[in-house]
């Protein structure tokens, strides 16, 4: 896979929302505008949206020279069954990756609609591509599937999932929290080795929360960086990974609503 400098990817900068965290939370944008008053997102519309896993960072590989990273990035709404797309990212190192996954676009037409996407991203260099391609599309169908189940309980907004007896944050890494649902239910027999998870995350909105979060930047892009602390790894291998990802979504306008939106200020 190529590395890319760290300087050529294209961002936007990142928001502060309710409920979460400085690298971007989960809840609903309240930004500021020039003028120094407070922001107002335009009214809902019906959109569609794409889902891209981006890129990686990686800072520390799992094994002790390269990883052998696969990744899959699955998406299920409240009225669609979920897909997934897989990459094999080959042998990386430390640096900066493009990985270029995209699900979508998925219509959203009702600002209450559950909204799940997640990725994941795993070295695994000891078992066959297509092995552990099947084991990435049960895992990411199955943790997205229970995030549209868990979110629909929500009235109004969204609850995370609960797995292995834990419930799952709406929007950041669960690579710790998941870590033992995921090996024990799905990569049992795929891992050996340095192999295990490097990059795991569950994002859980509504049709309102994208709609919102796009609504702040003039090409209708949310995107967000994750930090991934790693699991501890077996003796031999490197040190805990520490991987960041950059997952981005983007919003495409339908006919009628372009016009209305062309003349809506930007944040």
């Amino acid at each position: 896979m190529d590395k890319v400098p760290s300087a050529s990817l294209g961002r936007l900068p990142l928001l502060r929302q309710q409920g979460g965290d400085e690298e971007g939370g989960g809840g609903i944008v309240h930004g500021v505008g020039s003028s120094g008053t407070p922001w107002v997102p335009p009214p809902f519309q019906p959109a569609r949206y794409t889902i891209q896993l981006d890129s990686m960072r990686i800072l520390t590989t799992r094994s002790a020279h390269e990883d052998s990273d696969k990744a899959s990035l699955s998406l299920a709404t409240s009225s669609e069954s979920f897909k997934t797309e897989y990459r094999d990212l080959g042998d990386v190192n430390d640096g900066v990756y493009r990985i270029g996954l995209k699900v979508g676009p998925v219509r959203v037409d009702n600002p209450g609609e559950k909204v799940v996407f997640n990725y994941q991203i795993v070295n695994a260099g000891h078992h066959s591509a297509s092995d552990v391609e099947k084991s990435l599309r049960l895992a990411g169908g199955a943790l997205a599937n229970l995030g549209v189940k868990a979110a629909s309980t929500a009235a109004g907004g969204v609850l995370g999932a609960t797995v292995g007896g834990i419930v799952l944050p709406v929007i950041g890494s669960i690579l710790g929290a998941a870590a033992g649902w995921l090996i024990g239910g799905f990569f049992d027999l795929i891992f050996a080795d340095c192999d295990g998870p490097v990059a795991v995350e569950q994002v859980a909105v509504t049709g309102l929360d994208l709609w919102r979060n796009t609504s702040v930047s003039q090409n209708g892009v949310w995107w967000r960086e994750t930090f991934h602390d790693g699991l501890d790894s077996p003796d031999g291998c490197g040190d805990n990974s520490r991987y960041y990802t950059t997952w981005s979504v983007v919003r495409e306008l339908l006919p009628d609503a372009g016009e209305e939106m062309a003349n809506t200020p930007a944040m």
